[in-house]
């Protein structure tokens, strides 16, 4: 599975009230989350690399929409990082 990661941050005259919540929609987890001083949305449950990346304009123009629509500033980088694979369950069998 693969996982979309947000981190952006508030100017410091702004807050997001309850910074953490999870809701599942069309098969895929969404979760924010407070992380020092940066707010983190996560979007887990894609099949693919590509599925995730296709992702993207549709998670950033909704996240930017709720922002823009309650009147709050967001500083964010909008290019994509290199992706890091990490194995999960990978035995070495011996025998």
């Amino acid at each position: 599975m693969f996982t979309l990661r947000f981190p952006f941050k508030l100017p410091s005259s702004q807050k997001i009230s309850d910074p953490s919540f999870t809701r599942t929609v069309n098969n895929l987890q969404f979760s924010l989350s407070q992380q020092s001083k940066y707010y983190v949305l996560k979007v887990e449950g894609f099949k693919s690399e590509n599925e995730a990346k296709d992702y993207v304009p549709k998670i950033w123009a909704g996240l930017m929409w709720i922002l823009l629509n309650r009147g709050i500033a967001v500083e964010a980088r909008t290019t994509l990082q290199k992706i890091l694979y990490r194995t999960v369950g990978i035995v070495k069998n011996n025998q």
